[in-house]
């Protein structure tokens, strides 16, 4: 999965927006270092992009970092079919969308990353000890959610 990351969207989004006000390198630096080690669990392919004064890329381990004057355009441009799209700006999740993109909340993604990163604490706890519980199963309606709906759901089941 090839994710595309608005970061000052998500910093301000999540509880990262606390950092922010002690400076915005260590949200950032906060934002890239989880994004890393999500990157390291999963093996999706992150692709963060911030707004900048010049139009330039860097890499934070595994994490590419795309620097734009315009971070809104620039995901804009870059979305398309087999890119997940992360912001909770509408006019870009729209526009992302409409491209062929799959687009998340950046508030769903983050509930996202904090139950990697707690899945992970709990292997490492664990040292590889298997829970054999097994699944329960679910009892609803019977409506069917769209089919946008299902889209976004089965990109958030893959993250």
């Amino acid at each position: 999965m090839k994710l595309l990351i608005d970061g000052y969207n998500l910093i301000r989004c999540t509880p990262l927006g606390s950092a922010e006000r002690t400076g915005l390198e260590p949200a950032r630096e906060a934002a890239l270092s989880m994004l890393s080690r999500y990157q390291w669990l999963k093996g999706h392919q992150v692709t963060v992009v911030f707004d900048g004064p010049s139009r330039n890329q860097a890499r934070f381990g595994p994490v590419r970092i795309l620097y734009a004057s315009s971070a809104d355009q620039e995901i804009k441009k870059l979305a398309g079919p087999g890119w997940t799209v992360v912001t909770s700006d509408r006019e870009v999740a729209r526009e992302a969308e409409r491209r062929g993109a799959l687009a998340i909340s950046s508030e769903a993604f983050w509930s996202k990353l904090n139950q990697a990163a707690q899945l992970n604490e709990k292997d490492e706890e664990e040292d590889g000890e298997e829970d054999r519980a097994s699944p329960a199963h679910k009892r609803g309606t019977a409506r069917r959610a769209s089919k946008s709906e299902r889209r976004r759901q089965a990109g958030l089941n893959k993250l």
